[in-house]
């Protein structure tokens, strides 16, 4: 605890820091405008004097640091009122022996409580809304954060949507409201990335505007990049060991789980990807960085031959099935090689079929008409 606060009551420091709650809503993201507005509220709650300025001021940007630090770690994901009182209470016993830390933890509640209470109204949904319709223009920008090699992230993304927010919203309310606009936007869309590729977009959280749930699309790549960025960073600095223990996370799971992701790899190996991913770390489970080790192998699957000769969909069955009774192939191999197998013969039959009906005559074969005038012709028209 700094020096200056051992001279009040335990009491009153975290008196002093709850009174700071107006200010904090009024300049987050502003830390010059905070400590100003902060310091003589904070001063004059607890009765320092004035002497103290300079250390009060210190103190002041550590608590916008570490206010904002705490609701981004614990609170910014919750968008319920109930979830939100429950951890918090189940948070404040870890708090009880410091009063400044009590009262970091409870203007981070307070900040997020404010933010679920305004987007819960109408006048948050309509302004949710708005911004999404804004993103519109933004398209092109959204669209060359997910180039090849692209390094964006979630600050970036945060700084962009924070821009349209306060265009759209203002900051007539303060500066917190755009700032936690853009980190739900992120977050309902994280929920949506993390969705294996063949499940539809839906902004349940949002309105039923079939155009909303249409423009939260235009952030799903953006945010799966950031989010494949974030968690590639930290796979960078594992250890050896840890790096270990990842892949044989990964071995297990595809163990367990192959039939359910195996159907993706017809996909590529992008989707593949996502597949392996939603299922392994569903949202909100911290995403983490598999690539390096599902290249290998899918390449060898769709490398594999072991279904070359079957032209058919019954030959492809009989020769798995032979191969599941021996247990000589790798089960995780096995069953990707034949979802690729299978999607092959569905495409093939189908570009015959398409070709058979390109080639039909259906006016010598059924005496169907082929145009609108000899429809309108054959009705006496």
């Amino acid at each position: 605890m700094e020096k200056f606060l051992t001279e009040i009551p335990e009491a009153t420091t975290l008196r002093g820091l709850q009174a700071l709650l107006p200010a904090l809503r009024e300049h987050w993201g502003d830390a010059e405008g905070f400590r100003s507005a902060a310091l003589p509220v904070f001063i004059g709650e607890t009765g320092l004097d004035r002497s103290h300025a300079a250390e009060v001021a210190g103190f002041l940007d550590k608590a916008n640091r570490q206010v904002a630090r705490l609701r981004a770690a614990q609170f910014s994901a919750l968008n319920d009122k109930g979830k939100l009182e429950f951890l918090y209470d189940r948070l404040v016993p870890t708090a009880a022996d410091s009063p400044v830390r009590q009262g970091f933890l409870w203007l981070a509640f307070q900040a997020q409580k404010i933010t679920i209470e305004f987007f819960d109204s109408e006048a948050g949904k309509k302004g949710l809304g708005e911004i999404l319709a804004a993103l519109e223009e933004q398209k092109e920008l959204l669209e060359g954060l997910t180039a090849e090699d692209s390094k964006i992230t979630f600050p970036v993304l945060e700084k962009i949507l924070t821009t349209v927010a306060r265009k759209v919203i203002g900051d007539s309310s303060g500066k917190l409201l755009p700032v936690a606009a853009a980190a739900r936007l992120i977050e309902w869309t994280r929920v949506e990335s993390r969705k294996p590729p063949q499940e539809d977009l839906l902004a349940t959280n949002l309105t039923s505007q079939a155009e909303q749930t249409l423009k939260l699309g235009l952030l799903v790549d953006p945010v799966r990049v950031a989010d494949l960025n974030d968690a590639h960073q930290r796979f960078l600095r594992l250890s050896a060991q840890e790096r270990t223990q990842r892949f044989n996370l990964l071995r297990r799971h595809l163990a367990k789980n192959i039939q359910a992701v195996a159907r993706y790899s017809p996909l590529g190996f992008e989707k593949f990807c996502q597949a392996v991913e939603a299922h392994l770390f569903p949202y909100p489970t911290q995403l983490e960085w598999l690539r390096s080790y599902l290249k290998p192998i899918y390449t060898n699957a769709a490398q594999s031959a072991v279904f070359d000769n079957c032209m058919t969909e019954a030959a492809i069955k009989q020769r798995y099935e032979k191969l599941l009774e021996e247990k000589t192939a790798n089960p995780v191999m096995l069953e990707m090689a034949r979802a690729m197998a299978m999607a092959t013969i569905t495409r093939s039959e189908g570009a015959a079929d398409r070709k058979f009906l390109d080639d039909l005559e259906l006016e010598k074969e059924f005496g169907w008409p082929t145009s609108f005038a000899q429809v309108l012709a054959s009705d006496g028209r």
